[in-house]
């Protein structure tokens, strides 16, 4: 299997579906896919290496979110758990949009090497997208723990707008793996 066929397969586990609130794609699996795509990818380029090490601490992280508890209440309720969570969650955004830049810069970097420039310009294209679906989620969360109207509202697009763009940071790994890696 391919380095990026290895990342493929990890943003795979981060698409979320739940039953009784345990996550059936964990993304610890997702960030140990990632890893092991980088170590492989971390020789030919610098960025891969960043992207690299902090796929450690997202899985560690991500082990808070493998079960989710129910809610056995009406409402939402916001206690120190709640805010604890929406902390740990704005972190992982974080961090995870720092590992996602630099594969990215990572692909670009290489791509302009072997001059796939429609390649570079994908991935480019393709960050700003995962970008724009990371800050809607970033801003809907907090925001929805006091309004949870709005987040009754926007959370359906916002979900799918970020499946929609999940799955073309999957098809990016597949032609980098095509073009890049052949």
């Amino acid at each position: 299997m391919g380095a990026f066929t290895k990342l493929f397969w990890g943003f795979l586990f981060f698409f979320d579906f739940r039953i009784n609130g345990l996550d059936l794609l964990p993304d610890i699996v997702g960030y140990l896919f990632i890893y092991f795509g980088l170590v492989e990818l971390a020789k030919r380029n610098h960025n891969f290496e960043s992207a690299r090490i902090v796929t450690i601490p997202l899985a560690f992280f991500s082990l808070f979110d493998l079960i989710q508890l129910q809610n056995q209440g009406n409402g939402i309720h916001l206690n120190f758990t709640s805010f604890f969570a929406v902390f740990l969650g704005l972190l992982i955004t974080l961090i995870n949009l720092f590992m996602v830049f630099k594969i990215v810069m990572g692909i670009k970097e290489l791509s302009r090497q072997y001059g796939e420039y429609a390649l570079e310009e994908t991935a480019n294209s393709r960050w700003l997208l995962y970008l724009a679906s990371q800050f809607a989620l970033f801003i809907i969360v907090p925001i929805g723990l006091l309004i949870p109207l709005l987040l009754a509202i926007l959370f359906i697009p916002i979900f799918i707008f970020f499946i929609m763009v999940l799955i073309m940071m999957m098809l990016l790994m597949k032609q980098a793996e095509e073009k890049i890696c052949a």
